[in-house]
């Protein structure tokens, strides 16, 4: 399933069409006719995202959206609001009030659903802080306080074009904010000079300024590039090439503007991509980093398991609640002790922190990795099949035995490799199973896999 939606318009035709579009996309959809009964499902079934139409009984889309975001229960929940008939001013105030996206109608339904995916993806980014931080709390390693400290620098906008007179108009337009710092940049210098300069914390790429082909390009090379890809993106569309804004969502845009491009607008909607931004560094940098050294291993740097089953209790939960499978693997280091034996404990340590790296840089940044002792991992995967959660324990493997580890003070390389053993809790898997349930399946089916010759990945029934 896609996610949730929830649809606020007083219109029943309106909402049996856009409930049969989205159903189509595979989400599940709620409805209201009133904002009374939008606030009350909201705060009953916590959906993934509210669109809400602008003509509603007893409240305003902008003043329901106002509320919809001051609700604890919708921290984190995207908000669209459809016009029929729109003023650069609505827009506006729609967006001030705390709106995540203003449609207008008509607007093609891919448009519409390539939009929906791209604010799902910043949620989701979003919403897994948030469950670290919980977990962080929950273990006592994390005071309360404000959740975002004040960025240390002026965030940077960079707009790229072919040359700064093609995109003046824009860039005398946002000239005057005092929020973040804007420069002007070739994409021959975003090519060949990236690696020197202080990375952007947005990109504009404005295609009236560039070929439309060369424009996507871009973006893609952007979202590749290791010293750019963490970048938030928006991308200015031309009138005729409107038809490209679904396409351009999907290649990875976090957001895009059709001409004619207001300024006012375009400074909210790059604050809002700003603040997103630092959510997403947060996020990885908790990933890299973990909450403190209490719930880390200190000879590779992972959690542990004091940190990771409360953690995957959490993500249970949600699998449960959202109806996704979350997979749950216990991979083991094959002849370790062995290792130890005749190479001694120092090269044993050196094969550990370097399969815990690759364990760790072949993942999602949503996955978790954690030693559990001794020469043990456990993986936590939420958001995923069966078929995906077999595919990634390959590759796994693949990536721990292809590639031999050096030892130090040695003159040869070590080939090492890991067993692993799945199981699926949450979603469709059957009952609902607690972590040290889950644990011993995945422990029986990595058994699987050490009897069968190790190296290799066993996925195992939860209900078995």
């Amino acid at each position: 399933m896609s996610g949730t939606a929830l649809i606020v318009d007083s219109v029943s035709t309106n909402r049996i069409i856009c409930k049969a579009k989205l159903t189509a996309a595979f989400y599940g959809v709620f409805h209201a006719e009133t904002g009374r009964a939008a606030l009350d499902i909201s705060a009953k079934q916590k959906p993934d995202i509210v669109m809400l139409k602008d003509n509603l009984p007893d409240i305003t889309a902008i003043k329901l959206c106002r509320q919809l975001k001051t609700a604890a229960t919708s921290d984190w929940t995207p908000v669209v609001i459809f016009f029929q008939s729109e003023t650069n001013s609505g827009r506006i105030k729609a967006l001030q009030a705390g709106a995540d996206d203003v449609l207008s109608q008509p607007m093609t339904s891919s448009l519409v659903l390539a939009r929906l995916r791209s604010l799902m993806r910043a949620r989701e980014a979003a919403h897994e802080l948030d469950l670290r931080d919980e977990t962080a709390r929950a273990l006592g390693f994390a005071e309360t306080g404000p959740r975002f400290e004040h960025p240390a620098r002026h965030a940077i906008v960079a707009l790229i074009s072919n040359h700064y007179d093609n995109s003046k108009k824009t860039m005398v337009g946002l000239d005057n904010n005092a929020t973040f710092t804007l420069k002007h940049i070739t994409p021959e210098h975003l090519m060949t000079k990236s690696d020197k300069v202080t990375q952007p914390d947005v990109y504009i790429i404005d295609l009236a300024a560039l070929d439309p082909e060369r424009g996507m390009s871009l973006l893609i090379d952007l979202k590749s590039h290791t010293k750019t890809r963490l970048a938030a993106t928006v991308v200015l569309i031309p009138k005729e090439y409107q038809n490209l804004a679904a396409y351009v969502l999907d290649l990875g845009a976090n957001d895009v503007m059709i001409e004619p491009i207001n300024a006012h607008e375009l400074d909210i909607r790059l604050a809002r991509l700003i603040t997103r931004k630092r959510i997403s560094d947060q996020l990885r940098m908790n990933i890299r980093s973990g909450l403190q050294a209490a719930i880390t291993d200190p000879l590779t740097g992972l959690y542990n398991r004091r940190y990771a089953i409360p953690h995957m209790e959490r993500m249970l939960t949600q699998a449960h609640e959202n109806g996704r499978s979350c997979a749950i693997m216990v991979a083991d280091m094959d002849h370790l002790k062995q290792i130890n034996d005749q190479y001694g404990h120092a090269a044993g340590d050196t094969v550990l922190v370097e399969v815990s790296r690759r364990l760790n840089t072949n993942l999602r940044a949503v996955d978790l990795v954690a030693r559990m002792g001794g020469e043990e991992f456990l993986i936590i995967m939420p958001e995923t099949k069966q078929c995906e959660a077999e595919t990634a324990g390959k590759r796994l493997c693949n990536v721990i035995h292809d590639t031999p580890i050096e030892l130090p003070n040695r003159k040869f390389k070590l080939s090492v490799s890991i067993s692993i053993g799945v199981a699926l809790g949450g979603g469709n898997n059957g009952p609902r199973q607690s972590a040290a349930q889950l644990l011993d399946l995945a422990d029986r089916a990595l058994y699987g896999s050490k009897s069968e010759g190790r190296n290799r990945v066993t996925l195992i029934d939860h209900a078995a």
